[in-house]
């Protein structure tokens, strides 16, 4: 599954940056997800905006873990910027740390991926 992160809120690059940092350094996350060199351009590179962290997993399953990780990245920042999530063109907010609403969220992106499981 492949996912774009987009943290709002009136946020910059060094948000964007500080996200994919905590993501690429979250225990729970190893083996599971990697962040593309593409969501990284070097400077002065033509590519996506550095506001966007994209972001590979290797399976379904490790979405609930993605989420959590972003919502506990939410609450370490001053303001819990929200963050947007798109998978095939469609758009969600991740912007509470319920873990009723994270496991409707992971639902939800699931089904716009396509990959949504019965159970």
């Amino acid at each position: 599954m492949r996912l774009t992160l987009a943290v709002h809120e009136g946020s910059n690059r060094q948000e964007a940056d500080a996200l994919r940092v905590w993501l690429t350094q979250e225990q729970m996350l190893r083996g599971q997800v990697r962040i593309p060199v593409d969501s990284v351009p070097l400077p002065g590179a033509m590519g996506q905006p550095l506001e966007l962290v994209s972001v590979l997993l290797s399976n379904t399953i490790a979405l609930g873990n993605l989420l959590v990780a972003v919502a506990a990245w939410r609450q370490s920042r001053p303001r819990q910027p929200s963050v947007r999530i798109e998978v095939n063109g469609r758009s969600f907010i991740l912007d509470t740390s319920n873990p009723g609403e994270l496991e409707a969220l992971a639902r939800a992106l699931r089904e716009a991926d396509g990959s949504a499981t019965d159970g």
